[in-house]
């Protein structure tokens, strides 16, 4: 019992992630600087604010909801593409530009 009130609280591990499906709530993402990144999100660090997993008829998708320091979120999901994994990252726009395009 008196280990428990008088012991040193130890801070939890830095976890290392080798694959972005391992992310978790509140996990720090951060965008390399790379030119093929739009501008929006090159070099920019987010957070995780939400996890949605979507269900298709032969296959489960994960997708992660970012938040930066914008009020834009991206959205970030892992497809598979002639079996290869591909990041796709994705943002919401408002009718008004998509009109503006076509």
């Amino acid at each position: 019992m008196f280990s428990k009130l008088f012991s040193k609280k130890t801070e939890p591990k830095a976890r290392i992630l080798d694959h972005p499906s391992q992310l978790q709530l509140q996990d720090m993402v951060v965008m390399d600087d790379s030119f093929l990144l739009p501008t929006e999100i090159r070099g920019q660090s987010f957070v995780v604010e939400s996890i949605q997993g979507y269900q298709y008829l032969y296959e489960n998708e994960v997708s992660f909801k970012l938040r930066g320091d914008g009020r834009q979120a991206i959205y970030m999901s892992i497809n598979k593409e002639d079996g290869e994994e591909v990041l796709c990252l994705s943002m919401l726009i408002e009718r008004d530009d998509v009109e503006s395009m076509f």
